[in-house]
């Protein structure tokens, strides 16, 4: 799969901020869901998937509710399932905070979108994965796309409307993806994978989402930390950067210099 390192301009860092006005459909930083227990509603499945609280510090911040998936004490290859319970829509946006904790070398994160299909087997639209020296997005130390034990937000957008969307300051074709890391464009417009399922007559709209947690080990106690899942039907970019003290000094100087010779006029 190909990869696009995209530095976002002024105009498209705007664009991104106007972007953000699709219907948001479900939203949670788990403050809600009890510590201990699995997240409620829209969760379809969440094999090994609790919420956690670390009460003095945690992968997001001090005493803040995270989802902690979790890897299997003992058994061979296989996948734990977190799958989200999407609107049946030809347009979705998923997003989500993650961290990858510096001792999980062995793992895979298989992100997936599935369509409405009564045949399981025809359901499958697309998969990419997230992983430590292999994947499609590469986890490891400072250079890689996701750097351990920082948290990084991710944006996707998956379009099956059956014409091109424009957002962001970017395209993105029917059956196609975009993967976004901080704002920063990574996966761009790239074809989703299962020809086969996407020319499907009983596939109408994009029908749930998944984050499937695989083990490479046979024993194996991986962990992937998750934080502020929202999700959209419509394309969407919900990351905001902060700007520089210096640049945000330099814009108010600028407003501030346009209106005094505006009042001056």
């Amino acid at each position: 799969m190909k990869h696009n390192q995209t530095c976002l301009t002024t105009l498209s860092f705007l664009a991104l901020a106007i972007s953000a006005s699709g219907a948001l459909v479900y939203s949670t930083d788990f403050e809600s869901d009890t510590v201990g227990e699995a997240p409620v509603t829209p969760w379809a499945a969440t094999q090994n998937a609790l919420v956690r609280n670390d009460t003095t510090a945690t992968p997001f911040g001090p005493s803040k509710n995270y989802l902690e998936s979790q890897g299997r004490a003992v058994g061979g290859n296989g996948f734990r399932f977190l799958r989200n319970e999407s609107p049946n829509s030809t347009i979705i946006s998923d997003s989500f905070d993650l961290v990858w904790p510096t001792g999980n070398t062995n793992d895979t994160l298989r992100i997936v979108a599935r369509g409405n299909s009564t045949v399981n087997s025809e359901r499958p639209l697309n998969q990419f994965d997230v992983g430590v020296g292999v994947g499609d997005i590469l986890v490891g130390a400072s250079g890689t796309d996701i750097t351990f034990d920082i948290a990084v937000h991710f944006d996707i957008v998956y379009n099956f409307t059956g014409t091109t969307e424009t957002y962001g300051g970017t395209t993105v074709d029917s059956n196609s993806f975009d993967v976004w890391l901080d704002g920063a464009l990574v996966i761009d417009n790239q074809a989703m994978d299962n020809a086969t399922n996407l020319a499907n007559p009983a596939n109408t709209v994009i029908n749930d989402t998944g984050y499937w947690h695989r083990f490479n080990a046979a024993s194996a106690l991986g962990e992937i930390y998750f934080d502020n899942f929202s999700q959209s039907d419509d394309a969407v970019v919900t990351f905001n950067a902060v700007p520089e003290p210096s640049i945000a000094l330099s814009g108010l100087a600028s407003l501030l210099f346009f209106g005094f010779r505006r009042k001056r006029k």
